[in-house]
């Protein structure tokens, strides 16, 4: 993992993510294994935008093991202290919406379901008011009861 190829693969992701799903799915494998080989690349993916380009990625797809992968590497990116992530969220607050979206497009899927309530349950647990009422918005307690 070259850590000077980030910028490049969250480029690539960016441009070409929405167009192939194959890109998407093989951009989101290259981020998480640059969060697992260390937890700063997550810090500088957050201040490169990557989730922006996560929301594209799960605007566009609907492929559940996409949407899966998604999220479980939103996921990585996020599970770190408050401060380093919140304000992050905060700039792209609409992509609480779009978990909750794609949630309701795969009801039967449960290793989606649970990646992706583990995701808002992570949201939720670092107690921002903008990302509780962004929670509460996009009805994320519907999903949980379905």
């Amino acid at each position: 993992v070259d850590f000077h190829e980030l910028p490049w693969v969250l480029s690539l992701a960016k441009l070409l993510g929405c167009v192939d799903e194959e890109v998407a799915m093989e951009a989101l494998g290259a981020v998480e294994r640059f969060v697992l080989h260390r937890r700063e690349h997550a810090v500088a993916m957050l201040q490169g935008g990557v989730l922006q380009v996560v929301h594209q990625i799960l605007g566009v797809h609907r492929n559940p093991e996409l949407v899966q992968e998604a999220f479980v590497v939103t996921f990585r990116i996020c599970d770190m202290p408050k401060e380093a992530v919140v304000n992050h969220i905060c700039e792209e607050r609409p992509l609480v919406g779009t978990v909750v979206e794609a949630l309701g497009h795969a009801p039967l899927n449960m290793r989606l379901q649970m990646a992706g309530l583990r995701l808002l349950a992570l949201w939720a647990r670092m107690g921002e008011r903008k990302v509780l009422a962004s929670i509460a918005e996009a009805d994320a307690h519907a999903a949980l009861k379905r």
